[in-house]
């Protein structure tokens, strides 16, 4: 039995549409960039987080141990791992960017600080695979303080940044702005943009 005419023309639109979808979400979406066959974010969640505390900064790092000793055992590891991160945002330099500004305004949800504070007390973070939005946000920031005054194509969105709500994201996108493009940091300080 054949389907009528006005049947196939509407199949034949669908799959028509299907398949510009598919090339739009396939070919056209650009691609996360990548190094030795992993992509940037691997790349990045290997690096430690870059935190600030007012004036302070300081370096967390990612990995979670039940034990010292397993802690210990894994160093050598975890050292070689970072210096190859490190390698692949020089690498990638600027082609990287894009990518971590999505990272520094990262945010939790309220449900998810409940959830990770109890993974963290019950020691199951690693096993849940939830990442903190500090770590996220911390990690970008290494990386755009690893390429420095390469990463000035971020200065626009870091601005914006810097005027969030949110005083750690806030707090990331200045320093960012201190160490990738001192003369915006520093025009902000003059017009009394940096006491929110």
């Amino acid at each position: 039995m054949r389907m009528p005419r006005p049947a196939r023309a509407f199949a034949a639109t669908w799959v028509a549409l299907l398949a510009l979808a598919g090339f739009v979400i396939f070919v056209a979406y650009p691609k996360e960039p990548s190094y030795k066959g992993k992509p940037l974010s691997y790349w990045v969640s290997q690096l430690p987080a870059t935190v600030v505390f007012g004036r302070f900064v300081t370096q967390q790092f990612p990995q979670v141990y039940s034990t010292t000793q397993e802690a210990e055992a894994d160093g050598e590891r975890r050292r070689a791992t970072r210096v190859e991160a490190g390698d692949a945002v020089d690498t990638l330099g600027t082609n990287c960017v894009r990518a971590l500004i999505p990272r520094m305004g990262a945010t939790d949800s309220r449900a998810k600080l409940i959830l990770l504070r109890y993974a963290m007390q019950f020691r199951l973070l690693a096993r849940t695979g939830m990442t903190p939005a500090v770590q996220r946000r911390g990690q970008a920031l290494t990386a755009l303080l690893r390429l420095g005054a390469r990463a000035k194509s971020a200065v626009p969105d870091l601005l914006l940044l810097a005027k969030s709500d949110n005083p750690e994201v806030r707090a990331g996108a200045l320093c960012a702005l201190r160490n990738v493009a001192p003369g915006e940091y520093k025009r902000l300080e003059r017009e009394g943009q940096l006491s929110k």
